[in-house]
């Protein structure tokens, strides 16, 4: 008998990715709340396990000829991950440290490697340039500019510790990953990973795509400049 999985989708669409030979079963909840039940596919009652345990039991029509989708035509994601490419942990919040001089926004960082911009919105417009200035729908003009986030774990949480706050920067997960020098796939293990494109950098830290070939996971590695040597005058 093949492995199972079943997708439970809530208000959007999932993306995943599994092997060829396991039964995979796509529940989305909100077709419960816009169909009736006989226009809905059962699910075999062999996911009655996996139903309780992702909490969907009677929410879905269960039968002994329920449908099975075969994996090697869905885009599923079997392992799950909170906003930060974590796995588990899945309600921290993101920190982020925004500096300022001058009345201006420098630079933003955050403990997460999650891609995110930051639109700033400064309605002091007084002696502001033209180019300076944005209008939104209803014709208020703000002075602002769109920031990309940095990663910076380490400032991040030492910021926060001012506050007397902690601010989770890695998992056992990435502690591993780290203590291996990032040779191996933090998923499964495998050092048949390779480097996606070229390095990219701003400032002082850099990044870069990585796909591992033994299980299909990607991410990304995160470096930062931690000094010179071989200083020549």
């Amino acid at each position: 008998m093949n492995k199972k999985a079943l997708i439970v989708a809530s208000g959007g669409i999932p993306s995943v990715y599994a092997e060829n030979g396991v039964d995979v079963v796509c529940v989305d909840l909100d077709d419960v709340r816009v169909m009736v039940e006989n226009d809905m596919i059962p699910i075999h009652t062999s996911y009655g396990t996996l139903m309780e345990f992702a909490g969907v039991t009677g929410d879905w029509p269960v039968s002994d000829d329920g449908r099975i989708d075969d994996a090697d035509h869905l885009e599923a994601c079997v392992q799950e991950q909170n906003s930060c490419g974590q796995p588990g942990n899945q309600n921290q919040p993101i920190s982020m440290v925004v500096e300022v001089e001058c009345g201006l926004v420098q630079t933003i960082y955050s403990n997460c490697s999650t891609p995110i911009k930051v639109a700033i919105k400064d309605m002091n417009v007084e002696g502001a340039d033209g180019d300076e200035m944005a209008t939104l729908d209803d014709g208020t003009e703000f002075v602002g500019h769109i920031e990309p986030v940095l990663r910076n774990g380490s400032l991040v949480a030492t910021v926060f510790a001012a506050f007397g706050e902690e601010c989770i920067t890695a998992d056992k997960q990435q502690e591993n990953y780290v203590a291996g020098k990032g040779q191996v796939c933090p998923v499964c293990g495998s050092d048949i990973i390779n480097q996606q494109g070229r390095l990219q950098a701003d400032g002082g830290e850099a990044w870069a795509d990585i796909f591992c070939f033994g299980c299909s996971a990607s991410w990304q590695d995160h470096y930062q400049l931690v000094g010179f040597n071989d200083l020549n005058r």
